[in-house]
């Protein structure tokens, strides 16, 4: 069976809530498709930590996010010069 190892980041916002629905989504299709995924959530990249550590990102960040296959994160903006708000939910990898 083939494995993937996936590093999630949530962010801001509403990718709280809809990562964890997009990570249920890509269990189930694992789980069809007779493949197997590991998730390691990760907490930077967001205001919360902003505010915790005084920066966006741990000095690490390469090396944590570089051990894995894929990673799986939410991204929303608003431009209030824009009619539209633009939102992506994404899945980079180099598989």
């Amino acid at each position: 069976m083939k494995e993937y190892n996936i590093a999630s980041i949530p962010g801001d916002g509403i990718g709280k809530e809809v990562v964890p629905e997009g990570l249920k989504v890509l269990k189930e299709a694992a789980q069809k498709h007779q493949f197997k995924i590991n998730f390691t959530e990760y907490d930077f990249a967001s205001c919360d930590y902003y505010k915790k550590h005084g920066k966006m990102l741990p000095d690490d960040w390469k090396d944590k996010l570089g051990k894995h296959d894929a990673i799986f994160f939410w991204g929303g903006r608003y431009a209030r010069s824009s009619s539209r708000p633009y939102i992506f939910m994404g899945i980079f990898t180099s598989i």
